[in-house]
């Protein structure tokens, strides 16, 4: 006789799968876009290496930088007689330097460090699979049966997004320095949550009780509040937080008919 609560669990391992990987050409851009617009998630770990790539391209790839930090466009439409002709030869001209990018000492450096944050990001989240899982199943009743791709950018540059949906497939870019235990883990979750709701100010609230605090004091102990999460969202998990206590002590949860009750 078949043992449904091990056939469960094993579900849960093999319907919630996570490929982790590094695109070139998001990595260079992403690497040029937060550099120009200082987003940066530590203020020393290789900043060094990140000028020294900066510096490179600059000197050797200017309109590419130009056109990837997003100075290009504004700019275009009062330094070129022909600005819609400006854009289109740079953007014809992306690959072949995309490809000589590659090739560069300085690049590589960033994409070796890339690469071992990923291992990072992979092996812990593996490592907290089995709870976690368990975690936000209990949490929400969803069916956790998606495929996703984790797109891995620069541990020392902030990125954190639900790309959508793209040909079935679930894209997540990600990469930051991590502030505190399993916060790779944690908002990998959070990330993975945005695919299951609409996109307003109380679903984003919502997961972030879900995620950011309820699941982080699981894993790490302590309390909230004071809460972990985006500022402008404090006086929306204040208002979620009554109902919310109730909710985490119900013995039938469905976090979809609880959202649903939140705008009643």
């Amino acid at each position: 006789m078949k043992d449904l609560r091990k056939e469960k669990k094993l579900c849960y391992y093999f319907c919630m799968k996570l490929n982790f990987e590094i695109n070139r050409d998001y990595l260079i851009a992403h690497t040029i876009w937060c550099w120009d617009n200082e987003r940066f998630s530590s203020s020393t770990k290789h900043r060094a290496d990140l000028l020294k790539f900066i510096n490179a391209v600059w000197d050797n790839h200017r309109s590419t930088y130009e056109l990837l930090s997003g100075r290009m466009l504004p700019n275009s439409f009062v330094t070129s007689k022909q600005p819609f002709n400006s854009l289109k030869t740079v953007a014809d001209e992306l690959e072949l330097a995309m490809d000589q990018i590659e090739l560069t000492p300085e690049y590589r450096k960033l994409f070796d460090q890339t690469k071992n944050y990923l291992k990072i990001c992979q092996t812990q989240w593996q490592k907290n699979l089995d709870q976690t899982i368990s975690i936000i199943k209990e949490l929400t009743n969803l069916n956790l049966d998606r495929e996703l791709t984790i797109i891995i950018t620069h541990p020392s540059l902030r990125n954190g997004y639900n790309l959508g949906q793209i040909n079935n497939n679930y894209l997540i870019a990600w990469g930051t320095t991590e502030k505190w235990p399993n916060y790779i883990t944690v908002y990998l979750w959070h990330e993975i949550l945005h695919s299951y709701f609409d996109s307003n100010n109380t679903t984003h609230a919502l997961i972030q009780l879900i995620t950011d605090n309820e699941l982080r004091i699981r894993l790490n102990g302590g309390q909230y509040p004071p809460f972990e999460g985006h500022s402008y969202l404090i006086d929306k998990m204040n208002e979620i937080l009554p109902s919310w206590k109730e909710y985490l002590l119900s013995s039938n949860k469905d976090i979809h008919s609880f959202e649903k009750s939140l705008s009643k």
